[in-house]
C-alpha cells in the first residue's frame, strides 16, 4: 500500500508541475494577431511589378484619361490631317506626329530640334481666359505675370478665323511659344516648348502650323 501511495503522490506532483508550466507559458507568450506595418521606404523602392501588386504603381493624372490614339502616330503627318474633333492642319516639313497624350488633340516633334514639341489642346468654354492662361505659362517658367495692357499689346496670329494672342516666353534654358484662340464655345491652345535655342529656330514653323489649323 505504501508503494502504491508513493506512486500516486509522484504522479499527482508531476501533473501539478505540468499545469503550472503551461500556465506560465501562456503568460509569457500571449497570442497576437497584429502584423507589422510595411516599411514605406522599402515599398517606394520596390520594383514596378511589386508596386503594382501593392497598389503603389504610378497612375496617370486625371484618373487615367487618355486621348484616343491618332491615326498615323509616329509617322510624318500629311497635309491637312483630319482629327476626330473636326480639326485639320498642315504640319511643317520634318515634323513627326508623336503618340497620343492626355488632354492633347495632337503632338508634333520637329526632327531637327531635340527636346522640342508642339501640341494642340481644345477645352470647352473660355478655359480661364487668355490673360490667365498666358500668365499661368509664365508662372510655370518662374516669370512674373503680365498686366492686362501688356497682354493686349502682344502680337496676334490668325488662327481659325480669329486673332489669337501669341506669347513668347524665355525661361532661360527652357522657352515656350503659346497661342490662345477663343472660339466662344471652346478655346484652342497651341503650345511649343523646349530648349530655348532650339525653340527659337522653330518660330516660323510654329506660326505656319498655327495658321494652318482649320475646322
Amino acid at each position: 500500500m505504501r508503494s502504491t501511495n508513493t506512486i500516486r503522490t509522484v504522479l499527482l506532483a508531476g501533473l501539478s508541475l505540468a499545469a503550472a508550466a503551461c500556465g506560465d507559458s501562456d503568460k509569457t507568450r500571449p497570442i497576437d494577431e497584429t502584423r507589422p506595418a510595411a516599411d514605406a521606404r522599402s515599398a517606394a523602392s520596390a520594383p514596378l511589378d511589386t508596386k503594382a501588386r501593392m497598389g503603389l504603381a504610378d497612375k496617370p493624372p486625371g484618373g487615367g484619361f487618355h486621348h484616343p490614339p491618332m491615326n498615323g502616330a509616329g509617322a510624318d503627318a500629311p497635309a491637312a490631317t483630319p482629327d476626330a474633333a473636326g480639326f485639320t492642319w498642315t504640319a511643317p516639313t520634318g515634323w513627326t506626329q508623336g503618340p497620343a497624350k492626355q488632354m492633347r488633340l495632337v503632338t508634333f516633334v520637329p526632327a531637327d530640334a531635340p527636346g522640342v514639341e508642339c501640341y494642340v489642346t481644345v477645352l470647352d468654354g473660355s478655359a480661364g481666359g487668355v490673360d490667365a492662361n498666358i500668365n499661368r505659362w509664365r508662372e510655370q517658367l518662374h516669370l512674373a505675370p503680365l498686366s492686362a495692357d501688356a497682354i493686349k499689346a502682344l502680337a496676334t496670329v490668325p488662327v481659325l478665323g480669329r486673332d489669337a494672342r501669341m506669347v513668347e516666353i524665355d525661361g532661360g534654358q527652357i522657352g515656350l511659344f503659346g497661342l490662345v484662340c477663343e472660339l466662344g464655345g471652346e478655346t484652342v491652345f497651341v503650345k511649343m516648348t523646349g530648349p530655348t535655342a532650339s525653340l527659337r529656330a522653330q518660330r516660323g514653323q510654329f506660326v505656319a502650323f498655327s495658321k494652318s489649323l482649320a475646322k
